[in-house]
């Protein structure tokens, strides 16, 4: 009988799972997919084709190579991505990120990054070492606004570790941005209905910043943009 119960606990579970998973439209606002396998060639229909400047193709986390891309850490080293696509009020950035090192006190390094060149202010995923008067620590991300409320972010609030994957989601709406770790929410920051801020000339970058500073060191994959 006990036997029995288990079965039927285990096969709802399962059922459960699959409408769970058959609800989730993965292609419904998809701005963007680049799963970096070879190349940093856009995986959707929109062909928003990523251009490589001296990033090396590595193995992903299933360890299958030439499936990640590496930066070294100098400005030198990054991806391009048409930035105008990229110009959004609501968005989600997911993406896998590995940090080599660790930016050093007060500083940041950027992962992504799309933002003016003059002024620097971007939407953004970083890697913070209390940057910013200390708001930024560990994985982070957020925008600048047009608007009263010049700063939206949110941040991991600790340090990761080296060398290992972490799965990064970033969301904007009109009232928050907010930062998912690993599928955890860890922590929100209010946007008050302002839109984005990306300036008159924006550039789309990974591996660093719209205005050719603060250098990531490690590796990305799997990056996919909603609007």
């Amino acid at each position: 009988m006990r036997i029995i119960i288990i079965l039927f606990i285990l096969i709802n579970s399962i059922q459960t799972i699959s409408s769970d998973l058959k609800a989730q439209n993965l292609t419904s606002g998809l701005i963007a997919c680049y799963s970096f396998s070879g190349n940093a060639n856009d995986g959707t229909n929109n062909q928003h084709h990523g251009t490589v400047n001296n990033a090396m193709l590595v193995s992903d986390r299933f360890g299958i190579p030439n499936s990640a891309y590496q930066f070294n850490g100098s400005t030198s080293s990054f991806i391009r991505l048409p930035a105008e696509p990229l110009k959004l009020n609501n968005y989600s950035y997911s993406i896998w990120v590995k940090a080599s090192s660790f930016p050093g006190a007060g500083t940041t390094a950027i992962v992504l990054s799309v933002g003016d060149v003059v002024t620097g202010r971007q939407s953004t995923i970083n890697l913070g070492n209390l940057y910013s008067a200390g708001e930024f620590l560990g994985w982070g991300g957020g925008s600048w606004n047009d608007g009263p409320t010049l700063t939206s972010s949110a941040a991991q609030g600790a340090i990761p570790n080296l060398n290992e994957w972490y799965h990064l989601v970033l969301t904007r709406n009109n009232t928050h941005v907010k930062l998912y770790i690993n599928s955890q929410l860890v922590g929100m920051g209010a946007t008050n209905g302002y839109p984005a801020f990306y300036g008159s000339t924006t550039n789309a970058f990974l591996g660093v910043r719209c205005n050719f500073i603060q250098p990531y060191h490690g590796a990305v994959d799997d990056l996919s943009i909603y609007n």
